[in-house]
């Protein structure tokens, strides 16, 4: 099952296989299952605090 997700400014797919405890690894839109990285490689890109007006679900 994929996710659309940005990691270091590129779009690429989370994916998740049935049996797997979490997601864990992603490809870029033009591969598939076969081009699957660990997301332990790479730094997530997600800001830890909320922009200046930013409102976010459930704050």
């Amino acid at each position: 099952m994929d996710f659309p997700a940005r990691i270091g400014g590129e779009v690429v797919f989370l994916c998740w296989q049935e049996g797997e405890p979490e997601v864990a690894h992603y490809h870029p839109l033009s591969g598939g299952f076969a081009e699957r990285r660990p997301l332990a490689e790479e730094t997530p890109t997600l800001p830890q605090r909320p922009r200046a007006g930013e409102r976010r679900p459930g704050a």
